[in-house]
């Protein structure tokens, strides 16, 4: 794991020397910004499944979506998915007319949508997912997460907040040290972090992953987490 901390020293404000402010506060205050960043190996992804099936009537098309759903789900219960892993994300019916010039007349059929989202625990179990789906005949398969589960999210986040405060105090000791002052508490604080890779998303082409002899590619690799915080210390 690697830790850099990036110094942004923030404005230095003071309200010392002369001012109805000071007479009351009897300290100045100084802002100071502090940051922490590490490295990290996603543990959970979220895999979109989206079976689209279109059939002359709404009935056929719901039939065939439901038999391909339950094929998909089944199989991932044979690699261990969890049921309360999967779950319907989206579900929609819809007319479609199409134009047939031939005879400039409108065929009318039904597209029927059934989105299941897979969430996996284990990383071996990313690219199988993928493959269950181009098995079952799914049409459209996204990528939409790779990240740390909510609990060790949680975790790095506050081991990085924590840094990121001690980072900031160690500025905000030597500013005020260097100006002739010290500081003696916190105005106020605010903090904000950015996960440099969260939000991309990858598509695969299921007609590709149905006929290919290897299993699909998944790689996790290291993503960085940053945290910023901003502090307003008071000096004396």
């Amino acid at each position: 794991m690697k830790k850099a901390l990036v110094v942004l020293l923030g404005a230095a404000v003071f309200s010392l020397g002369m001012g109805s402010d000071v007479l009351a506060s009897d300290y100045g205050t100084i802002t100071i910004s502090g940051s922490a960043t590490d490295t990290f190996v996603a543990n959970e992804s979220v895999v979109l499944v989206t079976n689209r099936i279109e059939r002359d009537t709404v009935a056929d098309a719901k039939v065939e979506n439901d038999r391909v759903s339950a094929v998909f789900r089944e199989s991932l219960r044979d690699i261990g998915i969890l049921d309360k892993d999967i779950k319907t994300n989206n579900y929609t019916i819809r007319e479609k007319e199409t134009y047939l010039r031939d005879s400039k007349t409108y065929k009318k059929t039904f597209v029927v949508t059934n989105t299941i989202q897979v969430t996996v625990t284990d990383n071996t179990k990313t690219s199988r997912v993928i493959d269950k789906a181009a098995a079952a005949g799914i049409s459209e398969v996204r990528l939409s997460k790779m990240d740390l589960n909510r609990k060790d999210k949680e975790a790095l986040r506050q081991k990085l907040l924590i840094e990121a405060a001690k980072d900031a105090r160690q500025k905000a000791d030597a500013l005020a040290a260097a100006l002739g002052t010290r500081v003696v508490g916190v105005s106020s604080f605010s903090e904000n972090s950015y996960n440099r890779t969260y939000g991309r998303s990858t598509m695969y082409d299921m007609k590709a992953v149905a006929v290919a002899d290897s299993q699909s590619s998944v790689e996790y690799g290291e993503k960085s987490e940053d945290m910023y915080v901003s502090v307003v210390f008071k000096v004396k």
